[in-house]
C-alpha cells in the first residue's frame, strides 16, 4: 500500500513549504529592477517542442499559437462565441454545408491577402495525405466530420460536412489560419518553429520548450496590441515562478495554487487575480486494462475519493468536484450528484469485481501540473487507505504527450480539458476517436453515449439539447470513463503595471493586455 499520508506527510511538506517562500519573500529586497519598456513577460509551466498547428493539440501550445494566428472564429473571455475572421455563415444542404463569409481587407503579416482561397489552404493541409503521413492529426476534421470545402467566390467559402452539425462555428476556434505564400514551400521541420500567421504577433525567437520571443504585428487589422514585445518563458517550478514575480523578473506568473494567494497579496508591486475556471481535471481510466474495463472498478475508485478532505487540505477550502465530465452547471441535473465518500461501498465494489488488491497501479501526470501533483499524490493516498496500491508518476511534458497521442499510458492519466460551458463541446470528452479520449470507454454506456451525441450534434433547438445533455452526463455519471476530480481554480499573479485577466477557459490572450501607465 502507499506509505502516503495527506493529512500527516504532505500538510507538512506544505506548511514548510510556506514558511520557507514567506521568509524568502520578507528576506529579499522589495526594490524591482527597472521593468524593459513594453516588454511584457510571461512565466508559465510548460511550453511545446514545436509550433505546427496540425501536429497535436495542448493547452501548452495553443496559448503560443492564438498570439501568431488569426482565427476564424473566436470566443470571448465569458465564453461567448464572435465572428472574427470569418464576419458571418449561413447552413445549407440541409445543414450540411457552412457558407463562410470571409471579411475583407485583410493579409498576413507577410502581405499576403486573406480570402477564400488562402483560408481553404489551411483545411487542405490538415487532409493533405503527406501531412498525415507525417504524423498531422488536426481534430477539426474529425470534430465536425468534414467532407470537403469549396471556393465560391474571392470571400465565400463552402464547408461541407458528412451530417448535419451544429459544430462548425464552434470549432473554428481551434483553427489556425497559416500563410500559404509561406507554409506552401518551407519544410515541416522549419514551419514547426518559425511559425507565420496574421494575428497581432509574430515569432522572432522560439528555443523549444524553454521561451519564445514575439514582436507586435503593426500590420493587424485589429486594435494593434499596447505590448510590443512578449516572453512566454517555461518555468517547470511554482516556486520559481512566484519568486521570479516578486523581483521583477515576470510580469505574470501563471499556473499558481490557491494556497499562493497569501504569498501574491504580500508584495507590494503586484496581485493576485484568481477566477472559478471551466477547466475540467480527472484521471482517463485505461480501459485496455482487463480490470479497468468493468465499470464496477471505476465506481469504486471515485466512491473512494474524499474530495472535501483535499480541497480543505489542499485547495484553500477552494474547488468542487465534477459530476461528471462537465465543468458547468449549464443544462446539468440538479438531481445527479457527485460521487459521494464511500470507502466501504468501493471495497464492496472491487469485491464484486474480483478485483485484486495487491495489483499496483499508476497515476500518469505531466510535470507541469503545479499543485495538481499534489492532488493526486493526494488521491492515491487515499486510494491506499482502502488497501490499494497506488503510486503518481511524474513524467515531462513531451513525454506526456506521446502518452496521450499513442494511447500507451498506465492504469490511470490525468487529463485537464478546458470547456466553456457549451453542452457539445463537454461531451466532446468522450466522443470516439478524438485525442484527448485515450481511454478506450466502449461498453455499451459508451456506445449509446456516442450515439445520443451525434443526435445531439445535428440538434439546433436548445432545449432539446439540454436534455440530450442531461442524458449523457447520467450515461457518463454511471459509467465512470473517468475518476472524476474537480474544476480548475485559475490562480495568476499579476504586476500591478500591467491589465490583464485570466479567462474561465484557461486560455491565454494577450493583444488586449494594457500598461496601467500608459
Amino acid at each position: 500500500m502507499t506509505k502516503f499520508s495527506m493529512t500527516s506527510a504532505l500538510g507538512r511538506t506544505r506548511w514548510c513549504a510556506l514558511v520557507v517562500l514567506a521568509n524568502l519573500f520578507l528576506s529579499l529586497a522589495w526594490a524591482q529592477p527597472p521593468p524593459s519598456a513594453n516588454t511584457l513577460v510571461v512565466a508559465v509551466s510548460a511550453l511545446p517542442t514545436e509550433l505546427d498547428p496540425d501536429f497535436g493539440e495542448t493547452t501548452e501550445k495553443g496559448n503560443v499559437l492564438r498570439q501568431v494566428f488569426d482565427l476564424p472564429t473566436w470566443y470571448d473571455s465569458n465564453g461567448v462565441l464572435h465572428p472574427w475572421v470569418v464576419e458571418s455563415w449561413e447552413l445549407l444542404n440541409e445543414n450540411r454545408t457552412y457558407r463562410l463569409s470571409i471579411r475583407q481587407g485583410l493579409q498576413f503579416a507577410s502581405g499576403t491577402p486573406v480570402n477564400a482561397e488562402t483560408v481553404k489552404f489551411t483545411f487542405d493541409r490538415m487532409t493533405d495525405p503527406a501531412m498525415l503521413a507525417a504524423g498531422a492529426n488536426n481534430q477539426f476534421p474529425i470534430r465536425v466530420s468534414l467532407v470537403s470545402t469549396e471556393v465560391v467566390d474571392e470571400y465565400t467559402l463552402d464547408i461541407n460536412t458528412a451530417e448535419p452539425t451544429t459544430l462548425v462555428p464552434l470549432r473554428l476556434y481551434v483553427v489556425f489560419l497559416v500563410d500559404p505564400a509561406y507554409y506552401e514551400g518551407a519544410s515541416i521541420r522549419d514551419v514547426a518553429l518559425t511559425p507565420h500567421g496574421g494575428g497581432p504577433y509574430r515569432v522572432t525567437e522560439f528555443v523549444p520548450a524553454e521561451y519564445v520571443v514575439l514582436e507586435r504585428n503593426e500590420n493587424y487589422w485589429f486594435e494593434i496590441p499596447d505590448v510590443e514585445r512578449l516572453v512566454l518563458r517555461a518555468v517547470p517550478e511554482r516556486s520559481s515562478r512566484l519568486a521570479m514575480l516578486e523581483t521583477g523578473e515576470v510580469d505574470i506568473a501563471m499556473d499558481l495554487a490557491p494556497d499562493d494567494i497569501p504569498l501574491l497579496q504580500r508584495i507590494p508591486h503586484a496581485k493576485a487575480v484568481s477566477i472559478p475556471g471551466a477547466r475540467r481535471i480527472g484521471l482517463v481510466y485505461n480501459q485496455r486494462d482487463e480490470y479497468f474495463a468493468d465499470k464496477r472498478v471505476r465506481q469504486a475508485l471515485n466512491y473512494a475519493v474524499d474530495w472535501d478532505e483535499i480541497r480543505d487540505t489542499l485547495l484553500y477550502g477552494l474547488g468542487d468536484r465534477l459530476v461528471t465530465y462537465r465543468g458547468s452547471d449549464v443544462c446539468s441535473s440538479p438531481d445527479l450528484l457527485a460521487y459521494p465518500y464511500d470507502p466501504a461501498r468501493a471495497l464492496a465494489l472491487l469485491d464484486e469485481a474480483g478485483f485484486p488488491m495487491d495489483k499496483k497501479l499508476t497515476i500518469d501526470v505531466a510535470g507541469n501540473g503545479g499543485y495538481r501533483i499534489a492532488v493526486l499524490q493526494a488521491v492515491a493516498a487515499q486510494l491506499g487507505r482502502i488497501g490499494l496500491n497506488v503510486e503518481v508518476n511524474v513524467v515531462e511534458f513531451s513525454v506526456y504527450n506521446q502518452m496521450i497521442t499513442n494511447r500507451n499510458f498506465n492504469e490511470m492519466i490525468e487529463v485537464g480539458l478546458g470547456g466553456r460551458g457549451v453542452p457539445v463541446q463537454d461531451a466532446e470528452v468522450l466522443k470516439n476517436g478524438v485525442l484527448w479520449h485515450p481511454g478506450g470507454w466502449d461498453d455499451e454506456q459508451a456506445v449509446a453515449f456516442n450515439e445520443l451525441l451525434a443526435e445531439m450534434e445535428a440538434t439546433f433547438d436548445e432545449d432539446i439539447v439540454c436534455d440530450m445533455t442531461k442524458e449523457l452526463e447520467a450515461l457518463a455519471h454511471d459509467g465512470a470513463p473517468w475518476l472524476f476530480l474537480h474544476r480548475q481554480l485559475i490562480v495568476a499573479g499579476v504586476n500591478n503595471r500591467v491589465d490583464w485577466q485570466p479567462r474561465i477557459d484557461g486560455q491565454l490572450f494577450f493583444r488586449d493586455s494594457r500598461w496601467v501607465s500608459h
